[in-house]
């Protein structure tokens, strides 16, 4: 699959997108305006909350219905899409799984959490295309935890790299179903995240289940490469690693929550998984360059402008959106429309956190794609994407802090719980 894709990448017009909405200069302020509005909003309900989940419950109409005009009026999202994204399921499974994370981990933080609960939401929209119930499973609490949790492990600078090399030989061997000894605290974690997922779905049942973490595993380990200094790899070798690890991620993730997938759809969610990869490759710009991680457009960007090769990501994503009819779902169009919104404002984004690395020229037009100048956005917080700055912050550590008791049969096991003991 990795191939297929390169050659679409390669394949793909490297023309300057020229259909998406542009804002005039009143536009962005009047947009601007809203954003401080809900802001201050914000600040007066967490104020008046006084740290209670449940205070903030009792006005949780009041609050939706200000989540949504904010996505209206300053995102311009539709208001199908704004059903979906707000919908009562959605919102329901983001504040059950900061309580589950929270009771099964009391020293979970707010930017473990959120990194968390970015899987939580993907992994809730392709239960809505995939016709399933969106709620949260044992399975996308686990598989959820687990990100931060290795990432936190492997980004460890007391743990020596022959540690995490044996440790990612255990991870194998647990994924595989053998009974290792967890090694850490850490470790025993991750360990037990993967219990949760052999306690909804049998290893006998549903091998093809298992072998999508293992791929995903290899897939993530092979993604060291990308350290500079470690491999002379060239763009395209370093593309097909990036694209492998968002690929696999996404058909665990279908096999997360369906237990078996076709051909078609296990295709499709590999080319999406492969797809928010590269975006946020591109968000994440500054950052992989500072930590010397090359991914394909951190190495692209040591000596080039990166204008063309954003111009492909853009049109590589039409493509993808197209493929999404593959999924055979009545809710394709509106997550084809929702996958749309989402290119647009990432890219946006990537171009406004990393301007130095396109042309002026090039972020002058882009700029005015964006429905908040970017110098306003620059001046906020570095990024407009509602649940990624200051203004949930407050709103999801309350959630972390709430003492509020509540049953998930998934974690009821004593080995679950004893962190809390």
């Amino acid at each position: 699959m990795p191939n297929q894709l390169l050659t679409s990448w390669k394949e793909t017009k490297a023309s300057f997108p020229i259909n998406l909405r542009q804002y005039t200069e009143p536009e962005q302020v009047k947009r601007e305006q809203n954003f401080e509005q809900f802001s201050e909003y914000l600040k007066q309900k967490t104020k008046k909350s006084k740290g209670s989940l449940e205070a903030i419950r009792k006005e949780k109409a009041d609050l939706i219905d200000s989540m949504a005009n904010f996505y209206r009026n300053t995102l311009d999202y539709s208001e199908d899409q704004i059903q979906t994204i707000l919908s009562e399921q959605m919102v329901k499974s983001t504040w059950s799984f900061l309580k589950a994370a929270k009771k099964y981990d009391a020293a979970l933080n707010f930017e473990d959490a959120f990194q968390a609960l970015r899987n939580v939401w993907i992994l809730n929209g392709l239960q809505l295309l995939m016709g399933k119930k969106v709620e949260l499973t044992a399975s996308i609490f686990a598989y959820s935890m687990l990100y931060p949790y290795t990432d936190n492990y492997l980004d460890d600078a007391t743990i020596s790299v022959g540690e995490k090399l044996a440790f990612g030989v255990r991870f194998a061997s647990r994924l595989e179903g053998e009974n290792v000894e967890p090694q850490s605290l850490q470790e025993e974690k991750i360990f037990e995240m993967v219990q949760l997922i052999e306690g909804e779905w049998s290893r006998d049942l549903f091998p093809e289940l298992y072998k999508s973490l293992l791929d995903i595993h290899g897939a993530q380990s092979d993604s060291v490469r990308l350290i500079a200094g470690l491999e002379n790899l060239a763009f395209e070798e370093r593309l097909a690693i990036c694209i492998h690890k968002g690929g696999t991620s996404v058909v665990a993730d279908g096999y997360l929550l369906a237990g078996t997938l076709s051909a078609e759809q296990e295709s499709f969610l590999y080319t999406y998984g492969a797809y928010l990869q590269l975006l946020d490759d591109f968000q994440d710009l500054s950052d992989d360059l500072n930590e010397d991680v090359l991914t394909a457009f951190a190495y692209a960007a040591k000596t080039q402008q990166l204008d063309s090769i954003l111009n492909r990501t853009f049109h590589l994503g039409q493509l993808v959106i197209q493929q999404a009819e593959a999924m055979e779902s009545d809710e394709v169009p509106v997550f084809q429309s929702l996958m749309q919104k989402s290119i647009e404002l990432f890219l946006v984004e990537a171009v406004q956190a990393n301007s130095p690395y396109f042309s002026p020229s090039y972020v002058a037009a882009f700029s005015n794609f964006s429905p908040l100048s970017f110098s306003y956005i620059e001046k906020k917080s570095g990024t407009f994407s509602p649940y990624q700055n200051q203004l949930f912050e407050k709103l999801i550590q309350q959630a972390l802090d709430s003492n509020e008791d509540e049953e998930f049969p998934f974690l009821q096991k004593k080995s679950l719980l004893k962190q809390q003991a």
